[in-house]
Order: C-alpha cells, then sequence, then structure tokens
C-alpha cells in the first residue's frame, strides 16, 4: 500500500487549516468558541476524532458530511463551504493509509496475558489451580491452618 501524495497532503492540511480557523473564527458576536469536547457531540464523532480533523500538522480527513456539519454548525462564511468540498474531496481521493493495526511490521511480545499463538493461547485457558493457601480462602473459626 502506498502512501498519500504529496498533493494530497497538501489538500488534507489545507482543509485541516480552513477547519481550524472555522473553529476559531466561530467565537464572534459575544458567543464563545465551543470546546472541542462539545462540538463533537454535536457532530457525533469523539473529540480526539474531532481534534485530529482540526490539526494541520497531523491532517486527517474528515469525511465530506463531516465538513458540511462544521460548516453549519460554527456557521462558517458561505463561500468557504464550496472550497472545503473541493479540498475534502481531493485529500479523500489519494491512497489510504491502512489502519495502525494494519501496519504493524513486528507481532508484539508475548504476555502472560495476552498469548502469542494459538499453541499458547491453549495451554493458557487450560485450568490452573491457584496455590493451596489462595484455594483454600481466609482460615475460618472451625478450620485450622496446617502448619498452626
Amino acid at each position: 500500500m502506498t502512501g498519500p501524495t504529496d498533493s494530497d497532503r497538501d489538500a488534507g492540511r489545507a482543509l485541516a487549516e480552513l477547519l481550524r480557523n472555522w473553529w476559531k473564527l466561530s467565537a464572534r458576536d459575544g458567543r464563545p468558541k465551543p470546546t472541542q469536547q462539545s462540538l463533537a457531540g454535536r457532530l457525533g464523532i469523539d473529540q480526539t476524532t474531532l481534534s485530529r480533523y482540526l490539526n494541520p500538522q497531523h491532517p486527517s480527513t474528515a469525511p465530506l458530511k463531516t465538513v458540511e456539519l462544521l460548516h453549519t454548525t460554527l456557521r462558517a462564511p458561505d463561500a468557504d463551504l464550496a472550497r472545503a468540498r473541493t479540498l475534502a474531496a481531493s485529500a479523500a481521493s489519494g491512497p489510504q493509509r491502512a489502519p495502525a493495526r494494519l501496519r504493524r511490521a513486528t507481532p508484539a511480545p508475548a504476555s502472560p496475558y495476552w498469548p502469542s499463538s494459538p499453541s499458547a493461547a491453549a495451554s493458557a485457558s487450560s485450568p490452573r489451580r491457584a496455590p493451596s493457601s489462595v484455594a483454600d480462602g481466609p482460615p475460618s473459626a472451625g478450620r485450622r491452618r496446617a502448619g498452626r
């Protein structure tokens, strides 16, 4: 899989800058700028996702529907919508990166909590008996612990 081209990156960066500008300029006419958390809630997306859409340093292309919702919600200038649609289409048309879980070059190291192979998973799922001091539970008044 190939990465995005320079023009795709430029379109994604320009879109992120435009969206961020809309967000910053939404504080006008005595209205405060909405927090990313509240804005994300109105858009129906996670705050971290919105943060990526608004970050020109690490642009993540916002879907066209989200761009249009941001335009409406933030009351951005009407003239900006056509440019935003063009940038979103251009950024989205390039090759997409694989999700991080598919890009991993080396497998994660095995741990006792997450086996690395099916055979390890089978042995990990076999029942194990806890040490007798744990399995027997706390001593009660009627029983004596061994060694006492």
